[in-house]
């Protein structure tokens, strides 16, 4: 932990001693890299804070010829002068992003099939099959999130059906229409690099196949080697508030990244220890630790040898410091309808319960209010869930990346996490609302999109058969749009078709290998 500059009056004196909070930040999928999702937050925290004052605590050491200097791992305080006392944001981050799959041929080939029969996933529930978390959630003290109605259950299969359609032409002519796009004004749009970081992350996330391919997540499921990274940090704060380096502590979240951190912050306390070192689980105070005397089976992961069975963490005393969690831009509500065994809820109560806000932009085709979440703490785990709408965006491509911005005259959701750091009793965010048409107007963005790939895709197509047959400067315009629309009808049945296809498959296959539905 970095010291934190000398707090003065001006004058000689000491001023009065400032509230020292922790910030958590986890990032969500894209092609992230060391520190920079907590720097966009950090510099932007600065920017709303009244007189903000900004800290660089560097690391150690650094790379000969490097482009700059290493960080430490709290590399970040922003000070500024609270409404009562004043304040120090101590950031630390998440970083998972380098757990994301390579852009090779088998990890490209692995992820269209993810795709294209994604709207025929089988949805698992506790102890349903092995594909996804099959321990019976009643040991763990978690149960799953509210089931859907039949009807919510066939509008989240639709619509995945509908973003599969889109994202398989995508995926499948990603370097050809990267190439077009370069050939015809210019740019370079790195398109297969960016949909492996997008999509491919939130394959990585929900898969359940077991990989050997690195140490860190050896013989697991990636999500698990990415669950103990936010497990870890985790621990790390909690203890820098045990510790009084801290006098509070919260978590934010961006995208899958509140996945993540709901994953970590709903564990149940016989696994927790499971995601450590054993030097960190001998560093832990002794309040820390407890005994169950038993342990359930099947635990995700197992248990390393220096643990004595039983072992566990005190999940009250982990969190007592806790006090807020923010997710923006939050899947989890996809994911309880979906894949509803990866996000489990905790039935442990905590004292005094912990403030979750989550803010959606009403043109953010990722996030939505969360529905199949209790909001009373008696039935979450000891967090009791605020959901807040905003308007803050203008088109949908923007209003998932935009929530931290800082914009001089005008609310944004900025500006309301620096009282929430002051006061995490403060009032609700009172941000601008959506308005009534976003989601029409969602809808026809996507819509939109979907048109704009399958135009793409069916002027290469139409392009290569003329490269081929005739020569181009030798048919009129008429006969070229005819080309791209007989092409683009034909490349949105086929598409259509194929997913169609290919999720029915996956369904019998899913049901041959774990029987039927439970």
């Amino acid at each position: 932990m970095g010291t934190s500059p000398t707090a003065s009056s001006g004058d000689g004196t000491d001023s009065k001693p400032p509230r020292r909070v922790g910030v958590l930040v986890i990032h969500g999928v894209g092609e992230q890299t060391r520190f920079e999702h907590l720097e966009e937050i950090a510099s932007n925290l600065s920017k709303a804070a009244p007189g903000s004052f900004v800290q660089i605590n560097y690391g150690n050491q650094s790379e000969r010829h490097a482009k700059q200097l290493s960080w430490n791992e709290t590399p970040v305080i922003v000070r500024w002068e609270g409404k009562t006392e004043p304040v120090e944001a101590h950031f630390r981050e998440v970083f998972w992003a380098d757990f994301g799959m390579g852009v090779t041929v088998m990890d490209w080939w692995r992820m269209f099939k993810w795709i294209v029969s994604m709207p025929g996933a089988r949805v698992f529930s506790a102890g349903d099959g092995a594909g996804q978390e099959s321990f019976p959630l009643s040991d763990y003290t978690l149960v799953p999130p509210a089931k859907p109605t039949l009807k919510a259950r066939l509008q989240a299969r639709l619509y995945l059906y509908f973003v599969c359609s889109i994202a398989t032409p995508l995926v499948f002519f990603a370097k050809p229409i990267e190439m077009l796009i370069e050939r015809l004004i210019a740019w370079k749009v790195p398109l297969p690099r960016v949909l492996m970081h997008t999509l491919g992350n939130v394959m990585l996330y929900q898969d359940a196949t077991v990989l050997a391919d690195r140490l860190e997540s050896f013989n697991e499921k990636r999500r698990t080697g990415i669950r103990r990274r936010m497990v870890q940090a985790l621990v790390a704060m909690a203890k820098d508030a045990d510790d009084d380096k801290l006098d509070a502590f919260y978590v934010i979240g961006h995208s899958l990244g509140t996945v993540i951190a709901f994953n970590a912050l709903m564990e149940c306390p016989a696994a927790l220890p499971n995601f450590l070192s054993e030097a960190e689980w001998k560093d832990l105070p002794a309040h820390f630790k407890i005994n169950t005397s038993t342990s359930p089976a099947n635990l995700i992961p197992p248990c390393p040898p220096w643990l004595k069975p039983g072992d566990a963490i005190n999940r009250r005393a982990l969190l007592a410091k806790c006090r807020g969690f923010l997710t923006a831009g939050c899947p989890l509500d996809k994911f309880a309808s979906l894949w509803p065994a990866v996000v489990p809820i905790s039935t442990q109560q905590l004292n005094p319960a912990i403030r979750w806000v989550n803010v959606a932009d009403g043109l953010d085709i990722v996030a939505n209010e969360l529905h199949y979440f209790p909001t009373a703490p008696a039935a979450a785990g000891g967090f009791k869930l605020e959901n807040h709408g905003w308007g803050g965006a203008f088109w949908p491509v923007n209003a998932h990346t935009s929530y931290w911005q800082e914009k001089p005259g005008k609310t944004r959701l900025i500006n309301w996490i620096v009282g929430w750091l002051e006061d995490e009793n403060c009032p609700e965010p009172g941000l601008p609302p959506p308005h009534p048409q976003h989601k029409s107007e969602l809808r026809l963005w996507l819509i939109l999109l979907g048109l704009i790939v399958f135009l793409l895709t069916s002027a290469l197509l139409s392009f290569s058969v003329i490269s081929i047959r005739m020569e181009i400067h030798g048919h009129n315009l008429l006969f070229w749009w005819l080309l791209i629309a007989n092409s683009t009808l034909g490349l949105i049945a086929l598409t259509l078709v194929v997913v169609l296809l290919c999720s029915l498959g996956r369904r019998l296959y899913e049901r041959h290998r774990w029987g039927p539905q439970k």
